[in-house]
């Protein structure tokens, strides 16, 4: 959101205007010192000399995040001021920072390669002021700066990059409308940790099943060494028959666990299994486990395709509305008496600015600034339907009062959101 306008002469004054006055001033009623020289958004506009946008800083009066627009103005040669204005970044930065959950987390990169935006505060994910940032591009770690090159140009699918701390699960995918990239990060460990708990709890499983088999033959040697050859021979062959029902199983289940893999990790109940005992409690137990994890694993797959299929509609809905406003300039060549050009960027991926232009007739221009109440797919939807009206009632050739008087009637009629739309005709 836009938080201020502002000017700044090269004198050290500095004009302003913005909703948040008393962050100007000290608890004694006097003006905060400020001097926008010193500032970096006005060194960067006087370094190059013309439209920048700064990395995202803090702001100086409020300490809230967000990055500045600024531009110098010359006259016959001389600076004369540096015009610019905050535009906050709240939003963002609280959708990122609540992004950590379970071992995966989000965050924003320039097309500087700095980190803007993370919920970390430790490491090279972490946010740092645009003068110490390191571009991630140059990392030396070319699995990382490989995926973050092609994140700022195009969706680079899911790779796995080798970090200092550990593997990585890494997916990146482009911000079109300021040439910035969004980063998806999850811990590889934390993934792969259902398959190899189930691991370990079956050998825990199985060292403990077979130490209480060895014990119950130790038992059972020494009272068969009192007994008489024919219980001696008896006795053996039932131990033999009772170790090839226990051992014959366990191997079965250590086997296909042995088979369990990321494309099939669910173990299931065979009739070998059930033989009434404790072996069938301990494949039912694996059994079970095996579900679940599944059933955890389809769940973060089903959350990963909800979140790139939002990111892809929102996508095609920015294209849409740019396509609905002129883009192609000059706009009238056959006519050299006159030039326009105009652009908008959205705060969101969609928003309710809009602008157009077109001719009436050969002697009379329209042209039109509007902003429509909200943020995000309604004001979109409510945009395309306002620029609608505005150029078909003018195209009746009435005067602007006229315009403007049918286009409110048009959208007050069935209006139950109760939105509305700014307009400079």
């Amino acid at each position: 959101e836009t938080n201020s306008c502002f000017i700044a002469l090269p004198e050290g004054a500095f004009l302003v205007v913005d909703d948040r006055s008393a962050t100007k001033f000290s608890e004694s009623g006097q003006p905060v010192k400020y001097d926008p020289r010193t500032r970096p958004w006005y060194q960067q506009a006087v370094e190059k000399g013309t439209l920048i946008f700064t990395d995202v800083e803090v702001d100086a009066f409020t300490g809230d995040i967000g990055v500045v627009c600024a531009m110098p103005i010359y006259a016959d040669g001389e600076l004369v001021a540096v015009v610019g204005s905050d535009l906050f970044l709240t939003s963002m930065q609280e959708s990122i920072q609540s992004s950590e959950e379970k071992g995966g987390y989000q965050l924003v990169i320039n097309n500087n390669g700095h980190v803007v935006f993370s919920p970390k505060t430790e490491g090279i994910f972490r946010v740092l002021s645009s003068d110490t940032a390191v571009d991630l591009r140059q990392n030396p770690n070319a699995e990382l700066a490989s995926l973050i090159n092609d994140a700022m140009s195009g969706s680079t699918g899911v790779r796995i990059v080798k970090l200092e701390d550990g593997e990585y699960y890494m997916a990146g995918e482009p911000m079109d409308s300021v040439g910035w990239a969004m980063v998806s990060v999850f811990d590889k460990a934390v993934l792969d940790q259902p398959a190899e708990l189930m691991r370990q709890s079956y050998q825990a499983i199985q060292e403990e099943a077979a130490l209480t088999y060895n014990g119950n033959m130790k038992s059972a040697r020494a009272w068969m060494t009192g007994l008489i050859v024919f219980l001696t021979v008896a006795m053996t062959v039932g131990a033999v028959i009772l170790g090839k029902r226990i051992v014959r199983p366990l191997n079965t289940i250590t086997r296909k666990i042995a088979d369990l893999s990321e494309v099939n990790l669910e173990f299931t109940m065979e009739d070998e299994y059930r033989t009434g005992d404790e072996i069938e409690v301990l494949a039912e137990s694996f059994a079970t486990l095996s579900h679940r994890t599944v059933e955890y694993v389809g769940e973060v797959r089903r959350v990963t395709a909800e979140k790139e299929r939002i990111g892809t509609e929102l996508h095609m809905a920015n294209q849409i509305q740019e396509s609905m406003l002129p883009s192609i300039f000059p706009a009238f060549p056959e006519r050299s008496e006159f030039d326009i050009y105009a652009t908008m960027d959205p705060a969101r991926e969609v928003g309710g600015d809009f602008y157009d232009f077109f001719l009436i007739d050969q002697d009379h221009l329209c042209m039109v600034i509007a902003d429509v109440s909200g943020k995000g797919v309604p004001a979109a939807l409510f945009m395309m339907i306002s620029k609608i009206i505005i150029q078909s009632c003018a195209m009746l050739g009435r005067g602007a009062g006229d315009i403007l008087t049918r286009t409110n009637e048009a959208l007050c009629s069935n209006n139950r959101m109760e939105m509305f739309v700014t307009v400079w005709l």
